[in-house]
């Protein structure tokens, strides 16, 4: 398990080993530079985290959306798959230590396979649902009178991390299917990010930033474009990591060629 770019190992039952300093530090993030015109929302960056847990499953504990529970029987042993799998994310989010009460959390589900049969990815949804609900707070048992009958909603555990599953507290992308690997068993786990607030779309981060860096680029101050791209490299790591990557990755390589905003006074002519 890896929290905050520190490693946690859990054994094969689920348990925790822990570190010698168990407790999560979120890690602390810059504001955005609006100096250089890049709108956002203040505290956006101002304090986020990560983590990465594994959930320990087998492909018969996975729920699927054809489990509609015909007879009782059926209806029984998919509410105990359910209840299962929300105590098990439960348990690993209590023992991660992760933070209660956050503004808003993505939860990124991963599953690796152990055969290659075709598989409809669809169904990873129904076993999604119950690991979004271990994030949100408690709930006790209560009882209700419907058309004179008597409905009990039973208990349900949840870590309060965020408030509630809705979007505006947590984000659930579609679920990644990764490659099978030989030998391999199948594999369930988490990427969590969270921050005070709810960050920027992709698109609002990416319009701010392109109007950000057209008045620099317009300046013609090759310097001052490559310190921003810096910037917002830095300032992206933890909700668009990918974003992060690449720009490192441009700048280490622009490094040595020549930038296409340096324009000679032939070539504006011939232009």
């Amino acid at each position: 398990m890896t929290i905050a770019g520190r490693e946690k190992t859990l054994d094969t039952a689920g348990a925790a080993v822990r570190p010698r300093n168990p407790r999560v530090s979120p890690t602390r993030r810059r504001s955005p530079d609006t100096a250089t015109g890049a709108a956002s929302t203040p505290g956006d960056y101002a304090i986020s985290g990560r983590a990465s847990i594994e959930i320990p499953i087998t492909p018969a504990d996975l729920l699927s959306l054809n489990d509609r529970g015909a007879s009782k029987q059926a209806a029984l042993h998919k509410a105990a798959k359910v209840a299962h799998l929300r105590d098990t994310v439960f348990t690993l989010l209590k023992q991660a230590r992760l933070p209660r009460g956050v503004g808003f959390v993505r939860v990124q589900l991963h599953y690796q396979p152990e055969t290659n049969r075709i598989r409809d990815d669809d169904n990873l949804a129904a076993t999604a649902k119950p690991i979004y609900d271990a994030f949100t707070p408690h709930r006790d048992a209560k009882a209700t009178k419907k058309g004179g009958k008597l409905h009990v909603v039973a208990a349900r555990v949840g870590y309060g991390m965020v408030p509630d599953d809705d979007p505006a507290y947590i984000d659930k992308p579609p679920p990644i299917i990764h490659p099978v690997q030989r030998g391999a068993r199948a594999r369930l786990w988490l990427e969590i990010t969270w921050g005070p607030v709810k960050p920027p779309t992709a698109a609002q981060a990416f319009t701010s930033e392109t109007l950000a860096l057209a008045r620099l680029a317009l300046t013609g101050d090759t310097t001052a474009v490559r310190t921003y791209l810096a910037r917002s490299a830095d300032r992206h790591r933890i909700w668009y990591p990918e974003l992060t990557s690449q720009l490192t990755a441009l700048l280490t390589e622009t490094a040595s060629t020549r930038s296409p905003l340096r324009t000679t006074t032939a070539e504006t002519a011939c232009g």
